[in-house]
């Protein structure tokens, strides 16, 4: 009985020391080990995983009251232009009939800018007399290499003009194969004799005496 005693009590504290070294690896373990996703909480998880948004680049700001940049401001004269004084200074003069003052402008033509030809013609077209015609406008409304803005109102004046100023006219337009009317004048011709004698010019001639004739 005295024997057993001791090996029990040696046992128990065998197993008592055991017990201890397992507590104490355990621990170590516990401790050493990585912390998991189990282990960390859940507001610190959300956190991480959150991506942050992009940066806006920085621009520069707009100054509210700077004026406007406009583009520069274009003279603009108030005055009447050159080519209008110049019209004026002879429909105004005092010294000239209105055949003078026809052939003045028409003369001047060749000077005008194209913005000024077609007021310049109508201001010579109707101040020029019948008697004046196959003299002042006549030479200009047959010559192919008259303006083309100039010849617009000379040859609607010509239709307005009596058949014997307007016929011989429009014979010897239509003659001239090169001239930018003269097909034109060539259908008013059918229209005003009543027939069409192609390029037989005699003919024409022919009708065209005729038909004055026939109007005196």
């Amino acid at each position: 009985m005295k024997l057993q005693l001791p090996l029990t009590l040696l046992a128990a504290a065998a197993l008592a020391f055991g017990v201890h070294l397992l507590r104490s690896s355990q621990k170590v373990a516990i401790i050493d080990a990585p912390p998991s996703s189990e282990t960390v909480p859940v507001e610190e998880q959300m956190r991480d995983s959150i991506i942050p948004p992009p940066v806006a680049e920085k621009t520069e700001a707009t100054d509210p009251f700077e004026e406007p940049q406009f583009a520069p401001k274009i003279q603009l004269s108030r005055g009447k232009l050159g080519w209008e004084a110049a019209i004026e200074s002879v429909t105004n003069a005092p010294g000239l009939d209105d055949a003078a003052k026809s052939r003045q402008l028409l003369a001047m033509i060749a000077t005008f800018p194209e913005n000024g030809l077609t007021s310049a013609s109508e201001e010579a077209v109707k101040r020029l007399p019948d008697a004046d015609y196959n003299a002042v406008a006549l030479p200009m409304v047959t010559n192919p290499q008259t303006h083309g803005l100039v010849e617009s109102v000379l040859f609607a004046d010509l239709m307005e003009r009596p058949d014997a100023i307007t016929l011989p006219a429009l014979l010897r337009i239509a003659k001239t194969s090169d001239h930018p009317y003269a097909k034109f004048a060539h259908d008013n011709l059918d229209l005003l004799v009543g027939e069409d004698f192609g390029a037989d010019w005699l003919k024409w001639e022919a009708a065209v005496q005729k038909t004055l004739a026939a109007e005196k």
